[in-house]
Parts: structure tokens; sequence; C-alpha cells
């Protein structure tokens, strides 16, 4: 699968462990604004995550994240 592709085409199944809320550490689930479970709605959503690095002290650190 072309890598552009993947980014815009939507894809069946479960949520990427990628995805896994860094507070919870379970996987992001819900909508934040309708608090629809994800899969179970069968709607559209998005989840977007930020993860800032600082490769001086070999960490990382989760800036934002959220379904919609």
């Amino acid at each position: 699968m072309d890598t552009m592709n993947y980014l815009f085409e939507p894809v069946a199944g479960d949520i990427p462990k990628l995805f896994k809320s860094h507070s919870k550490g379970t996987c992001i689930d819900h909508c934040i604004m309708c608090e629809d479970e994800l899969i179970e709605s069968g709607k559209n959503y998005l989840i977007e995550k930020a993860i800032r690095k600082y490769p001086d002290y070999k960490v990382a650190d989760c800036i934002f994240e959220y379904a919609i």
C-alpha cells in the first residue's frame, strides 16, 4: 500500500497500538466531541497524536492526543 494513500483512505480493523493514550495507558477509543466509541459507532474518525523527542536525553513526551 502506498504510504500517502494510507494516510487518507479508511482502514478497517482495530485501532493501532501506536494510538495508546499516554495518560490512560489504553487505546484512544472515544471521540472528544460526541464521546462515541470509534469502532462501534461505525462513523469516520481521525486520531491525532503529537510526540516530541528529546534526543539528547533519549526520551519522548506526548504533546497532545485526541480522536474526533
